[in-house]
């Protein structure tokens, strides 16, 4: 069972965990905002590859599972639209 909830409900915007079949939507949101993610995320060069989207948020679902990684989407709960994405991963502490 998942640390955290599937949902997290806010005014404006609602945090979704990723879903495979949101992979349409996430590459929507990338493709608008491909040129800034580029800068910071090496991932972003493949940003268009729909079968590599895919396995991302595949192996996202199962992470969250694992309680390893924690990603959601960010919808705009005014439009329903998919906007962007954030997450939370655990990281050993090398001490």
């Amino acid at each position: 069972m998942a640390l955290l909830p599937d949902r997290l409900e806010g005014a404006d915007i609602e945090l979704q965990r990723w879903h495979p079949d949101m992979v349409d939507q996430m590459l929507a949101a990338v493709s608008a905002s491909a040129d800034e993610l580029r800068q910071w995320m090496p991932w972003a060069q493949d940003a268009a590859n729909r079968d590599a989207t895919l396995t991302v948020l595949r192996d996202g679902h199962d992470l969250f599972d694992a309680n390893q990684e924690w990603n959601y989407a960010l919808i705009e709960t005014t439009s329903d639209e998919l906007v962007g994405s954030a997450g939370l991963d655990r990281v050993e502490d090398p001490a």
